[in-house]
């Protein structure tokens, strides 16, 4: 996972990823698009992985047609958005696999005059602080930041004073589903 050879706390992204698409799932949606990040990063291989997890516990296989690269960042979130929301079958709703990809992909529901979550659902990775002054207010995967820079300067003062020695170690903590507003039902189905 870490490509430097040194300690690192990381979180389970591929448990994250897969709790929020489990969620959609349960919500009833079947054509689920995600928007992904940086293809050369690893934290996007393994939410990538999360959701196809979900999706084949689900009995549903990965459709290329809803899977589009934000490039982690906002124009990209929105780009990506745009190219699922305007298919000719869009998806009910859609995983922006970090949140400035999120905030790019709202922009582009509110653009096309579509309703979330009536019209199509919207979660994202990454909680952060406007998440909940959304309207609607998102719902995010949160990463245990606090407790992520707990544990990393535990094992750098570890390292520091010799109680933690050898091969470089790796924390992985779980993230936290925050079901918020932005996920609903699907709409009904068109004749």
């Amino acid at each position: 996972i870490c490509a430097v050879p040194a300690d690192a706390v990381l979180v389970d992204n591929v448990s994250g990823a897969k709790q929020v698409v489990e969620y959609l799932l349960r919500l009833g949606h079947r054509r689920i698009g995600i928007i992904t990040g940086l293809p050369q990063i690893s934290n996007t291989h393994e939410r990538i992985e999360g959701y196809r997890r979900a999706l084949e516990g689900a009995g549903l296989s990965m459709d290329p047609e809803l899977l589009r690269g934000g490039n982690s960042r906002l124009q990209g979130g929105y780009q990506a958005g745009l190219a699922l929301l305007t298919l000719p079958k869009r998806p009910t709703a859609i995983f922006a696999t970090n949140n400035l990809m999120g905030i790019g992909l709202m922009r582009a529901v509110v653009e096309r005059e579509l309703r979330c979550p009536e019209d199509v659902s919207v979660a994202c990775f990454d909680d952060f602080e406007w998440a909940s002054v959304f309207r609607p207010r998102l719902t995010t995967v949160a990463q245990p930041t606090y407790d992520m820079g707990v544990k990393a300067a535990e094992m750098l003062f570890a390292r520091l004073d010799g109680t933690l020695a050898g091969d470089p170690k790796e924390i992985i903590l779980s993230p936290t589903l925050m079901i918020r507003d932005s996920c609903a039902a699907p709409p009904p189905e068109e004749p």
